[in-house]
């Protein structure tokens, strides 16, 4: 757009195009650093991060969200323009990581409905649509899963690995019991052994993610 607008009217015209690319960029970085560090911070006020992300400074700022998430941040950023493949690498674990709370979320719809429970509400649904749209979202949700392949599951791990640490200094912090059940402690198992032979299938070569 920019070069037709330097045909039209001149050199103004790109400098226009540049000038606005420029201001939606700075709008879409400050809303995603916001995003970025509210997460955390009200996971944090709600006992599942640890207390040190609900820290504020004199402005009420959470500063340590903001801190931490820019670091990642800009180390992706760094690491992506390194190498080239990095980015679609990361953009893969993105896409497929997000599938997961979409199946967890329809799966949890899905029981409310054939338990009535939580539908009491004024503005709550019937029972029959809560069991409707709750069932058909689950299978449709793993349908994406099972459609994005062993591959994408294993991506998956790569993002949820590092939380699982996170997890437990937070729960540790407040004095609860770390994976008090044996299922947990399976869960997490199975989630970092996936996550470290993904690791090394990618960076070895032998089954490249992207």
């Amino acid at each position: 757009m920019a070069g037709i607008l330097e045909c039209a009217i001149g050199p103004v015209g790109a400098a226009i195009v540049n000038l606005g690319v420029i201001l939606s960029l700075v709008g879409a970085l400050l809303g995603y650093v916001i995003i970025a560090s509210e997460t955390p911070f009200e996971a944090a006020r709600q006992g599942s991060f640890p207390l040190a992300f609900a820290k504020t400074n004199k402005h009420d700022a959470p500063v340590v969200t903001v801190l931490v998430s820019s670091g990642i941040t800009q180390l992706f950023l760094i690491v992506s323009y390194v190498a080239a493949s990095t980015y679609q690498f990361f953009y893969s674990c993105a896409v497929n990581t997000i599938l997961v709370p979409y199946v967890c979320s329809a799966a949890y719809y899905m029981v409310i409905g054939w338990k009535k429970e939580h539908l009491d509400g004024p503005h709550a649904p019937s029972v029959g649509k809560a069991r409707f749209f709750g069932t058909l979202g689950f299978i449709y949700t793993l349908f994406l899963v099972w459609s994005t392949g062993l591959q994408g599951v294993m991506i998956t791990t790569i993002l949820f690995a590092p939380a699982i640490p996170v997890y437990m200094l937070g729960e540790r912090g407040r004095g609860k019991p770390v994976l008090p059940h044996l299922h947990d402690k399976l869960i997490a198992a199975v989630v970092i052994v996936v996550a470290v032979i993904s690791l090394y299938l990618h960076f070895a070569g032998i089954a490249p993610i992207v």
